[in-house]
């Protein structure tokens, strides 16, 4: 099944047939750039598990994906966001997410490409460097609030309201009593976590993964791995399947 945007966001993003924006994609250093004087350690996800706040970032990064989804007709954004949140369950399931920028020029695509690229640096870039992705979901909400200005203040309250929940469930476990991480591993991050209309709990996460992952098909997503590829790949376990 191709990605299908969760109804949430259907209430909240303002979409109208033209952009209200200006973009210049030769200086894009206002959306890599974190803001001056930001403490990345002050921010509400810095105690989160990392796939908490990569989850945060690809989530935050489907607003605009969802604002722009009616002004295209290239899918390829929202199979990256499936890809995403597959990958934040299992890197098994997706490679990468970098994409040929010479594909992706224009004031639509080039914010999706941005977007996107965030969401690559989240899962990948970042951990393969052996560091957390902190800033990650603060630029991707510089970018929304560029690219979705008028569904900001909705953006924040959806935010809020996300915050509180991940506070609760995805604090990083007592590094004495989780040495070697097997505790992180096993808190896994569905994307129904960041769905407020779902009445979402650490308990009912593997099932909430599992429904998710039954529901990917990947022969529609070109961005997801095949299960013989993922096998190959060391796979452990039944490929798109989580109990």
């Amino acid at each position: 099944m191709t990605w299908h945007t969760p109804l949430y966001l259907e209430t909240r993003v303002k979409r109208t047939a033209e952009i209200r924006y200006l973009w210049d994609e030769a200086d894009l250093r206002w959306v890599y750039t974190v803001p001056h004087g930001l403490d990345l350690n002050s921010t509400p996800w810095a105690n989160w598990i990392d796939a908490a706040i990569s989850g945060m970032t690809i989530a935050t990064v489907e607003w605009v994906v969802f604002r722009l989804s009616s002004l295209h007709s290239d899918p390829t954004s929202q199979h990256a966001v499936q890809a995403a949140f597959c990958a934040n369950i299992n890197r098994h399931y997706c490679e990468s997410l970098e994409l040929a920028r010479k594909d992706w020029t224009g004031p639509i695509r080039s914010p999706l490409l941005t977007g996107i690229n965030l969401m690559h640096e989240s899962l990948f870039e970042c951990f393969e460097a052996g560091s957390k992705p902190i800033h990650c979901p603060v630029l991707a909400a510089a970018l929304v609030k560029h690219i979705c200005a008028d569904s900001w203040a909705s953006f924040v309250a959806w935010r809020d309201e996300i915050i509180k929940r991940l506070n609760r469930f995805y604090q990083m476990p007592d590094p004495m009593a989780d040495v070697y991480g097997e505790v992180e591993s096993r808190m896994v991050v569905p994307p129904q976590a960041f769905d407020p209309q779902v009445n979402f709990d650490l308990s009912l996460a593997p099932k909430f993964t599992d429904d998710f992952l039954m529901s990917v098909d990947y022969r529609q997503n070109p961005l997801l791995v095949s299960p013989e590829q993922m096998k190959q790949g060391g796979f452990e376990g039944q490929p798109y399947r989580y109990l």
